[in-house]
């Protein structure tokens, strides 16, 4: 993983899902300062693995698993995905 980022990224807790009716998206609140976000479907699955328990290597092979994708392309597309949350504050900091 980057030198910034976790290798066993965990998500806020402060943060809610919320199914969006009539499409592939979900949308994540942070009740903590109430910014909203709005996934699609591979991104909300990454997010909801920064349990602490998954890296990237991890969170890739269950999402090839499911759709049956080269595990190269996934992984970095996980590991995008990741920073991009981090960006958005969506992690936990700390080691």
């Amino acid at each position: 993983m980057s030198a910034t980022l976790p290798e066993y990224p965990i998500m806020l807790e402060s943060l809610v899902f919320e199914d969006l009716q009539d499409s592939q998206e979900v949308m994540v609140t942070n009740n903590a300062d109430g910014s909203c976000l709005s996934l699609n479907l591979i991104a909300t699955t990454v997010l909801e693995l920064c349990d602490g328990q998954h890296n990237v290597a991890d969170m890739a092979q269950i999402i090839c698993e499911t759709l049956d994708a080269d595990f190269d392309i996934v992984s970095k597309d996980v590991r995008a995905i990741i920073e991009e949350f981090a960006a958005f504050g969506l992690l936990q900091h700390g080691e």
